[in-house]
C-alpha cells in the first residue's frame, strides 16, 4: 500500500502525468489482483491450487511460444540472431519472456520435490523443466541465461550432496552448451568477452550501467518524488532517450527518496513475512506428532508443512532472482513482487490457523 501511495503522490507531481497515471493505472491493477488472492484462497488445498495453475499456465504460455518458434519460424532478429519471444504483447519481448521464466523455475522445484499425487501432473513439471531451459536459451538473452544459472547455483547450495550434484550440473551445462548452436553460443560468450558477439550486444550492455547512472542523475534533480512513473524516458537530454533497463536506476529515478524507500520496504516486509513463516514451519514441525489425534495426521501435517516451507523457500529464490536480473531489466512493475507478498502473507494466515490462532484477513 505504501508503494501503492508513493506511486500515485509520484504521478501527480511527474513530469509527463499522462503516462504516470497509465503506469499507476496498470500497476493499481496488480494490487487489487494481490487482494482478490489474499481473500479468495481460504485454505492449504486452493494455495496449492494456486501454485499448480501459475505453472500450468506458464506451461501453456511458453509451449504456445515455443511451437510458434520452431515450428512457424516466430521470432524477432535482434543482436545478429534469432530470438524466441512470447506470443503475448505485455511480456513478449525476448528479454522480459526469459524473465517470466526463470520467475516460475523456483515454484516448478518446490512442486518437484514436493512430489504430487499424480503421475501426470510430475510429469508435466519436468516436461515444463526442460522446456523453460530451452526457451530461456533460444530468447538470447543473456541476463536470463545468468539468472537461470544462477537459480541452479541456488539449487545446488540447497542440496545435501553438493559433490554428486556439482557433477551433475557440469555434465548438464557442458551437454547443453555442446548441442547450442554456434551463434546463441557466440551471444552468450559476449556476457564475458567485449570482442565476441556484435558490437550491437557491447552497446546494450553497457546500456545497463548506462542506464542506472542516469537514474542517479533522475534523483539528483528530483530526490524526493523522482521524474514520475514512466517517465525515466523523457528525464534524457533529447527528452526521447530510451527505458532504464535497471531496476535500481529506475526506481532511484522515476521515484526519488520516496518512493525507493516504500519500495525497499516491501521487499524487506516480504523477506521477513517468509523468514518468519519458516521458523514457525520448523517449530510447529516439533509439535504436531505429539498433538496428533490418529496415526495418519502427523504424516497430513509434514506434508502440508513441507508445500508451506518449500514455497516460502521458492519465493525467497524468486526475489533474490529478480533482484539479481534486476541489474540488467527494469523489473519494477512485474506481478511477481506482488504475488510473492501474497503468498507471505496467506502462509502465515494458514500457520496461525494452525497454532489455535483465529486471524481474520
Amino acid at each position: 500500500i505504501a508503494f501503492s501511495l508513493a506511486m500515485l503522490v509520484s504521478a501527480s507531481f511527474s513530469y509527463f502525468p499522462q503516462a504516470a497515471f497509465k503506469v499507476s493505472f496498470d500497476y493499481l491493477k496488480l494490487v487489487v489482483f494481490y487482494f482478490v488472492l489474499v481473500v479468495t484462497l481460504r485454505d492449504e488445498e486452493q494455495f496449492k491450487k494456486f501454485i499448480l495453475a501459475y505453472i500450468g499456465i506458464m506451461l501453456l504460455y511458453v509451449g504456445k511460444s515455443a511451437w510458434e518458434f520452431f515450428l512457424h519460424d516466430r521470432y524477432v532478429w535482434r543482436m545478429g540472431i534469432k530470438r524466441m519471444v512470447g506470443i503475448d504483447t505485455t511480456y513478449g519481448d525476448p528479454n522480459a519472456f526469459a524473465a517470466s521464466i526463470a520467475y516460475s523455475l523456483p515454484f516448478v522445484w518446490a512442486m518437484i520435490r514436493l512430489g504430487l499425487e499424480q503421475v501426470w501432473q510430475r510429469r508435466a513439471l519436468w516436461v515444463y523443466g526442460v522446456l523453460a531451459v530451452v526457451s530461456i536459451i533460444y530468447t538470447g538473452s543473456r541476463s536470463g541465461m545468468v539468472t537461470l544459472l544462477l537459480f541452479f547455483a541456488l539449487i545446488w547450495l540447497g542440496g545435501r550432496r553438493k559433490i554428486a550434484g556439482m557433477v551433475v550440473l557440469t555434465a548438464l551445462l557442458g551437454f547443453t552448451w555442446i548441442m547450442m548452436p554456434d551463434s546463441l553460443q557466440m551471444r552468450f560468450e559476449s556476457i564475458y568477452d567485449a570482442d565476441a558477439g556484435t558490437a550491437g550486444a557491447h552497446v546494450s550492455a553497457q546500456g545497463r550501467t548506462v542506464g542506472f547512472k542516469q537514474g542517479i542523475a533522475l534523483f539528483k534533480q528530483y530526490p524526493v518524488l523522482g521524474i514520475g512513473p514512466g517517465n525515466f524516458r523523457f528525464g534524457w537530454d533529447d527528452g526521447r532517450g530510451a527505458n532504464a533497463h535497471n531496476l535500481y536506476g529506475l526506481v532511484l529515478g522515476e521515484f526519488g527518496a520516496v518512493g525507493t524507500a516504500s519500495f525497499a520496504a516491501l521487499l524487506i516486509c516480504t523477506a521477513i513475512g517468509h523468514r518468519q513463516n519458516l521458523r514457525r514451519i520448523g517449530v510447529l514441525e516439533q509439535s504436531f506428532p505429539a498433538q496428533a489425534d490418529t496415526p495418519s495426521e502427523p504424516a497430513l501435517q509434514e506434508r502440508t508443512l513441507l508445500l508451506f516451507r518449500l514455497v516460502a523457500i521458492a519465493s525467497l529464490q524468486t526475489m533474490l532472482l529478480m533482484l539479481f536480473k534486476g541489474w540488467a531489466d527494469h523489473n519494477l512493475y512485474r506481478y511477481n513482487w506482488l504475488w510473492i507478498g501474497a503468498l507471505a502473507v496467506l502462509t502465515s494466515y494458514f500457520l496461525s490457523q494452525r497454532e489455535g490462532r483465529r486471524v481474520r484477513l
